[in-house]
């Protein structure tokens, strides 16, 4: 596979977000690439575009060995199991359709892309990342923030004892920002990831 699609203008890598965990439309690009890939990226109209560390499940990706091997590629990280998968389908062709239009290969309507001055929420590193983990375990029964600006203190979601019935932490926002992974209804242990939280720029 690797071999035939080497030397390709442009990959997408299209991803279903892991079970029991809601995120937002966004694209993952390699951090060694990034000065040229996000540019890039920005006509997909995401909700987010992540600047990835080459290492882990990143590397072990299509993307993380196209992008080895010198082919432009990115990851669209798409969340079917939203509760209006309609929409997020939606947003997922648009954006593709206007990538298309700009590089000439779709001559047909198109959104336009966001313009040079619209701002996309990006994530450049780690420390733009607060990881929310829960410290009990339970079943986590989480608030609808995904997509949303929370302030630190915030209640994200609550752990329930799963044999008495009762709440054993309230799990709370470490940060202000822009909620971008959260947790669906689940079984959950201590240090299960609860949500990702893209800080508020300075």
């Amino acid at each position: 596979v690797i071999q035939d699609m080497r030397g390709a203008y442009f990959v997408l890598d299209l991803h279903a977000s892991a079970r029991n965990k809601s995120e937002l439309y966004e694209v993952r690009v390699s951090a060694k690439d990034a000065d040229r890939l996000v540019p890039r990226a920005r006509a997909l109209c995401p909700q987010l575009i992540w600047v990835y560390p080459d290492k882990g499940s990143f590397c072990a990706s299509l993307t993380g060995a196209l992008c080895a091997a010198g082919t432009d590629a990115m990851i669209l990280e798409v969340d079917e199991r939203r509760r209006r998968p309609q929409e997020i389908a939606e947003m997922v062709v648009e954006g593709i359709f206007c990538k298309l239009k700009e590089m000439g290969i779709w001559t047909g309507e198109a959104q336009n892309p966001p313009s040079k001055s619209e701002s996309i929420p990006t994530v450049f590193s780690q420390e733009d990342v607060c990881r929310v983990a829960c410290e009990y375990p339970g079943v986590y029964v989480p608030e609808d923030f995904l997509g949303t600006h929370v302030h630190a203190g915030q209640v994200l979601g609550t752990v329930i004892d799963a044999l008495e019935g009762v709440a054993r932490q309230e799990v709370k926002a470490p940060c202000d920002g822009l909620v971008f992974s959260q947790r669906s209804y689940s079984a959950v242990y201590p240090g299960t990831l609860i949500a990702r939280i893209r800080k508020e720029q300075a």
